[in-house]
């Protein structure tokens, strides 16, 4: 299990790197802007998914998603605060 927070600039970050044995990938945003998440570190910021403030996202091998893919995110306008959670094994979020 892997917890962290990670500070999402306007000029993107890798939030979790590609990781085969990840079994569950969770996302929270914990900043004031909303940002925006993609598998594609070139389409993060013209086809990002948006993620709003206080917004949880998961993904687990259990409920038939792919949380071993990396994620990347970019903010819009100021650098905002991400907690990313990573589980490993069996189980998930």
């Amino acid at each position: 299990m892997s917890t962290r927070a990670v500070t999402v600039p306007i000029t993107g970050v890798l939030l979790a790197p590609y990781n085969p044995r990840r079994t569950a990938l969770a996302m929270w945003n914990n900043g004031t802007e909303t940002c925006f998440w993609s598998n594609d570190p070139l389409s993060t910021s013209t086809q990002g998914f948006p993620v709003p403030t206080s917004l949880p996202i998961s993904f687990a091998k259990e409920f038939g998603d792919d949380p071993t893919l990396s994620v990347y995110a970019i903010s819009q306008t100021v650098n905002n605060n991400f907690r990313v959670y990573e589980a490993f094994g069996e189980g998930g979020v």
